[in-house]
């Protein structure tokens, strides 16, 4: 029983990602939130289609995705590599939230026979 603990414990705190030489730094994922999300209350970040747009109409985005390049490992760069859609960069955010353990939910939103997930990021 003791092991397994003990391996766990390993696991968690010592092996590397699968995705990420090192973590990313969440400063760095936050001052892009800073600049593109609508900010809620109590450091909620709120990531939409209209920030992922606003984030492509100023270039914060490619400008996000060039720091991150050195923190994934070489086989796992084909993330930042793909055209860049919504879907493909929440995939980016998702990953960042969940190496640095970063509290996060969805939410589907329908309009008219068309939905957008909603991602509600906290700090």
């Amino acid at each position: 029983m003791c092991i397994f603990f003990i391996y766990v414990y390993i696991k968690l705190n010592y092996m590397s990602s699968q995705i990420f030489k090192h973590n990313i730094s969440e400063e760095i994922l936050f001052e892009l939130l800073e600049k593109i999300c609508e900010k809620n209350e109590k450091n909620l970040f709120v990531f939409n289609n209209i920030s992922f747009k606003k984030g492509l109409f100023n270039n914060s985005l490619a400008e996000f995705m060039e720091v991150c390049r050195p923190y994934y490992h070489i086989s796992k760069v084909k993330y930042l590599d793909r055209k860049l859609t919504y879907r493909v960069f929440t995939t980016i955010i998702r990953q960042i939230c969940n190496s640095n353990q970063i509290t996060y939910t969805s939410k589907v939103k329908y309009d008219k026979s068309n939905y957008e997930i909603v991602y509600y990021i906290y700090r």
